[in-house]
């Protein structure tokens, strides 16, 4: 209970303040800060509503981890992408892999076969292509044959037998149906390509391995790659990390403040403040359909970081009020807390809040969600802790002060680092700045060398089960990632041209050159299959067509299933698939564009085409993303310095405010580029996160000093 000979908080200023008849108007900010202490019952019910409501608005909350909100539908390459996947086929393709050395034996071909055209039921699933609908492009004893490798499961060893042989002699079924040792093949599945619901890879991935549930077994491998699996990989680290980093957080904040306050209310406090305001930002979450995703799951963590630095600043007050009062006295140290830091706290959570919502100008949905709840939960961390830290400190708080005074020495680890630091400032200040200027010179020098990499597979780390089928994957048959080229033929022209067909088969050439790719399938290769095969399998005739009228008749031969995914009905259009196991963006970038210059040689200059794929929209939302940081850190930078010069009359305030809050971004960069850390969903938010704990600081620090200066104009004293 608050002392006895206090009748309120309003009533009362600390010992020497003015007489009733001469009271100051107290500050708006004072008179905020204390609301909850002259107002406790008022105080608690609108905290209790809130929170009550706040708990139904969670109840609402979703989880996103699809690939939808990494990349933005205002991208120049969004509408190349859905006309390419609209005419060739969805690109979101998951490969059931299967691994057994018996794996050409009735019983195993048996399995898959029931498997592979079981999925066809799935109304998630576009088409799936198996061993049992790969075409086979053989000369034979009656000419050319031209149908399914296996209808169904041959019943003689003598038919499997030809089948694997026919399935190994295929360049075009190798590496994507059937491994070189004949010991592992996928079942290609296509998926629907459909936006904007999160839930929609989170049912095909449980559908496709409940059919799997029963066959595991019966192979010596078995497992799904592809963006279902990867997006419930991500909604699982998603919990498990809030689970993780939530509670190490707390742990800290605890251990941290308990040492240097010295009392466990006082330690405790922020989490009541903390647990509120994350609970009003989840019930917001859930009201206004924001999910849970990459970049909102960490907001936990960082109100519990950049929300409790507000408290430890108004726990730290309210101790040095009760050590300058005499008896202590709850009502008057919090008072004496809002005349301190009431001011630079409303500063802080302003500009913190403004600098997450300036993300909110960002094209990528995930974003744009970030920068709405990131500040709406500085906002709310700032009214929970007006209406219930003062509140808490009248009626709960600390009696006595246990930290040490100004005269005082203060001792321990954090008096060696202190006293260091004072050695540092006074004797060598010029020297400090000096090495200071040259560290972030240096540091400036690594950042230059950051590479973005947004792609959903780098997210995992290399020993995480994920990775490691892709990596099989890639060893044994073809990578899970897959992008197009498509390409438009000039006005007036098509892809039965010899001279058109040449130059697909050129581009592809380049691609397998390039190194880089596991797999780059066209319509020529089908040709140029057929071709050999007409001439009894001479390999001398694995070329294109020389005429038009013969790439006609060929192209006559293929059902239309079989190549619509290769070239158009009218043939004016081809496509290349290409399936690769490139994590990083930057380095698939690099190829990228090392590819486009050497097509712009081979198609001139009218032809139009375009290298598309959901996996590369990602890619370019990591740039994306650094542009909405930087529009965000600009804008933090700016309000800092004005404000600054505003609140101290000076322009120097106003520059020396900036020295503390660009070196912390200017060495992270630095140390990114230095080890190697790329520029992701994730990394790009470190920036503005590290500026905004680095104007709690600055604002408190340079508060201090205007009110010392005021009673002694000295700058060094």
């Amino acid at each position: 209970m608050a002392e006895g000979n206090v009748k309120s908080l309003a009533q009362h200023g600390s010992r020497g303040a003015e007489s009733e008849n001469n009271v100051k108007k107290k500050p708006w900010y004072e008179i905020a800060m204390t609301f909850g202490a002259r107002r406790p019952i008022v105080s608690f019910l609108l905290a209790a509503i809130i929170t009550g409501i706040s708990f139904f608005g969670a109840m609402k909350l979703t989880v996103d981890g699809s690939f939808d909100i990494l990349y933005s539908k205002n991208d120049p390459g969004y509408a190349p992408y859905q006309e390419t996947v609209a005419e060739f086929g969805s690109d979101n393709i998951v490969l059931v892999y299967f691994k057994d050395k018996k794996l050409f034996s009735k019983k195993k071909l048996s399995l898959i076969e029931e498997f592979a055209f079981g999925l066809e039921d799935v109304k998630y699933v576009e088409k799936q292509e198996s061993l049992f609908t790969a075409l086979n492009i053989r000369a034979g004893p009656d000419g050319l044959d031209m149908n399914p490798l296996m209808d169904a499961t041959p019943e003689t060893a003598q038919e499997i037998a030809k089948a694997r042989e026919d399935a190994l002699y295929s360049p075009i079924m190798r590496g994507t149906y059937i491994s070189d040792d004949a010991m592992k093949t996928t079942v290609v599945v296509t998926l629907q390509n459909i936006e904007g619901d999160p839930t929609f890879n989170r049912k095909a991935a449980a559908e496709i391995n409940s059919r799997l549930k029963n066959i595991r077994g019966e192979f010596e491998d078995v497992f799904v790659m592809g963006a279902p699996r990867i997006n419930v990989a991500i909604e699982r680290g998603l919990f498990n990390d809030i689970g993780l980093l939530t509670p190490i957080g707390a742990v800290l904040l605890v251990v941290i403040l308990l040492s240097q306050l010295r009392t466990p209310v006082a330690a405790g406090l922020p989490l009541i403040t903390a647990g509120m305001s994350i609970l009003w930002t989840a019930g917001f979450m859930g009201f206004a359909g924001i999910p849970l995703n990459l970049l909102t799951a960490i907001l936990p963590a960082l109100v519990i970081v950049i929300g409790s630095t507000e408290d430890t600043h108004m726990l730290t007050a309210y101790l040095d009020g009760l050590s300058k009062d005499d008896p202590p006295n709850r009502v008057n140290a919090v008072r004496f807390m809002a005349v301190h830091v009431g001011l630079p706290i409303f500063i802080t959570s302003f500009t913190t809040a403004v600098g997450f919502m300036a993300n909110i100008s960002s094209d990528l949905i995930m974003v744009q969600h970030f920068g709405i709840t990131a500040g709406y939960a500085m906002v709310a961390n700032l009214i929970v802790t007006i209406l219930m830290l003062p509140l808490l400190l009248r009626f709960f708080g600390p009696r006595k002060s246990k930290l040490q005074g100004d005269s005082e020495n203060v001792v321990g680890l954090a008096g060696k680092v202190l006293s260091i630091l004072d050695i540092l400032g006074g004797r060598y200040e010029r020297r400090v700045v000096v090495v200071v200027l040259l560290a972030a010179t240096i540091f400036a020098g690594f950042a230059t060398k950051v590479q973005t990499s947004n792609d959903p597979l780098s997210f995992f780390k290399p020993d995480n089960s994920v990775r490691i089928d892709a990596d099989i994957l890639h060893n044994d048959l073809a990578g899970m990632q897959v992008f197009y080229l498509s390409i438009n033929a000039d006005s007036g022209k098509d892809f039965k041209d010899p001279k058109w067909l040449q130059k697909v088969d050129k581009i592809q050439n380049v691609m397998r050159q390039q190194g880089a790719y596991d797999k780059v399938t066209s319509i020529a290769d089908y040709l140029k299959l057929v071709n050999q095969e007409m001439n009894q399998g001479n390999k001398a005739f694995y070329v294109m067509p020389k005429t038009r009228a013969l790439a006609e008749q060929y192209l006559l031969l293929f059902a239309r299933p079989d190549v619509e995914r290769f070239i158009n009905a009218d043939a004016t259009r081809a496509n290349l698939m290409v399936r690769h196991n490139i994590s990083n963006s930057y380095e698939l970038k690099k190829y990228l564009d090392d590819l486009r210059g050497k097509i712009a040689g081979i198609l001139g200059p009218k032809t139009t085409y375009h290298i598309t794929s959901k996996n590369i929209l990602i890619n370019n939302g990591a740039e994306t993303m650094i542009k909405s940081q930087s529009t965000s850190i600009i804008l933090l930078v700016a309000i800092i310095f004005v404000l600054m010069c505003l609140l101290y009359t000076s322009f120097t305030a106003g520059f020396v405010s900036l020295v503390p809050n660009l070196i912390p971004v200017i060495t992270m960069f630095g140390i990114m580029g230095l080890f190697g850390v790329p520029l992701n969903a994730g990394t790009t938010l470190v920036s503005v996160i590290a500026i905004g704990i680095a104007i709690d600081d600055t604002i408190h620090l340079l508060t201090n000093f205007n009110d010392q200066l005021k009673v002694n104009p000295d700058q060094t004293v």
